[in-house]
């Protein structure tokens, strides 16, 4: 039979959400695991996490710093030894940090998990931070902050963090030069020591997993990992600026980055659900408002986008763009424009489910296969919540109702609460 291609497919709802199997167990060391066991080919992600993020530090930038030099050499191995290690494999291991934790990440065949597994359990518990290393992490990452700092995108969110929160909260801060050159090997050191170990930490391991395999992850992640210190605990200290509008001005600037915003609710909140529902009409996908009227009818931009950055213990709403200099002030009034309507006015029915539809699209998309299924579930877990919490969400989204929608505009986007910040020309902005 020959398809009939002037006829556009019927178009079906997606009728639900499926949370994927997940085992949860315990290693010999008491480290919970969340095994989700799925896929056809021969290959597994083993993610060891611990809270040591920048909620954590005692020092600034040594999350960061620490989480970048863990594979740059052991008591045992050279970073040059590592590398040649995990490419003889195929195989790659990824150290990240974040505000609320950091995380070692293992990709490999399953055949090669006997061969890795120890070199993570290695990493974790016999890093040296070599000086050499360090003073090599500490040159290249000032010569990108004199990079970075010519970019008015970096200007603004730099500026925008700080106002928020203050220039010394995690979230707040941006990591300077001084910031680098008073690091350690000895700060480096006492962050791993007080926590990398197992006490501080969950593992999240996906692909076509068997018994075999949790056995070897037990045998190699289920011993004491570092003996747990006691940690010199940071105090964090809220400092938020005045709400107004801040600039930092860059006179040789063709462009002026604008970033429209406020401390906000994490996703743990009731509200949450019907917040992103807001958000998404708002500005978070392409057929949003904030991008039909600044990109597609002014073309002010090449995108604008709303965010909402969730963290454990805080949160914040950011509306992020950049526009030529000459219509930063008629780019804050559209913003400003496009809050006012979702307050105002209803939405249009079939604008909102759209908005819905692409939103379960990306459920989907988040939930197919071991590895993004890995993902949802870390952000799940992280913040605590679980399968009802899921449940929750998704039925919530699918019930936003135009009401609902302009009822959390008017709650939660009130323009007297928005911080305004422009980085580039110094433009006469009210």
């Amino acid at each position: 039979m020959i398809t009939d291609r002037s006829i556009a497919p019927e178009i079906h709802p997606i009728s639900g959400i499926r949370y994927p199997d997940v085992k949860s167990i315990q290693l010999t060391n008491k480290i919970p695991v969340h095994i989700l066991t799925s896929g056809m080919q021969e290959v597994a992600k083993i993610e060891l996490i611990f809270f040591a993020g920048r909620w954590q530090e005692h020092k600034r930038a040594v999350a960061t710093c620490t989480a970048s030099l863990l594979k740059e050499g052991t008591s045992k191995r050279s970073s040059l030894d590592i590398a040649n290690l995990i490419d003889y494999y195929g195989a790659s291991i990824q150290v990240s940090s974040f505000i609320d934790y950091s995380s070692l990440t293992l990709y490999c065949l399953n055949k090669h998990l006997e061969y890795l597994l120890p070199l993570m359990t290695e990493l974790i518990t016999e890093a040296s931070f070599p000086e050499s290393e360090l003073e090599l992490y500490i040159r290249n990452n000032k010569q990108k902050i004199e990079v970075n700092e010519k970019k008015v995108e970096h200007l603004g969110q730099r500026l925008f963090t700080s106002v928020l929160f203050g220039k010394n909260h995690p979230i707040g801060y941006t990591t300077s030069k001084q910031d680098l050159e008073v690091l350690s090997r000895k700060d480096l050191l006492m962050f791993k020591q007080q926590h990398y170990h197992h006490e501080n930490a969950f593992i999240i391991a996906s692909g076509k997993l068997t018994d075999s395999h949790i056995q070897l992850i037990d045998r190699h992640l289920g011993i004491p990992l570092n003996q747990p210190a006691d940690k010199k605990t940071s105090i964090v200290s809220l400092d938020a600026s005045p709400v107004d509008l801040y600039i930092d001005e860059k006179a040789d600037a063709l462009q002026s980055a604008i970033r429209v915003g406020k401390r906000f609710i994490n996703k743990l909140h009731p509200d949450y659900p019907l917040v992103k529902a807001t958000n998404l009409v708002l500005g978070e996908y392409f057929g949003s408002r904030l991008m039909s009227n600044l990109r597609e009818d002014k073309g002010f931009c090449y995108g604008i986008y709303s965010t909402i950055a969730s963290f454990v213990n805080e949160a914040y709403l950011c509306i992020a763009t950049e526009v030529g200099a000459d219509v930063t002030e008629s780019a804050l009034h559209e913003i400003e424009n496009e809050i006012l309507r979702l307050q105002n006015d209803l939405i249009d029915v079939d604008e909102l489910q759209s908005a819905m539809n692409y939103r379960m699209g990306v459920f989907l998309g988040d939930l197919d296969g071991a590895f993004n299924q890995h993902d949802f579930l870390k952000g799940l877990l992280l913040f605590g919540a679980d399968k009802e919490y899921m449940l929750h969400y998704v039925d919530r989204l699918r019930s936003a109702t135009p009401q609902a929608i302009r009822d959390i505009a008017q709650r939660y986007y009130r323009s007297d609460t928005f911080y305004k910040v422009i980085a580039g020309k110094n433009i006469n902005v009210s």
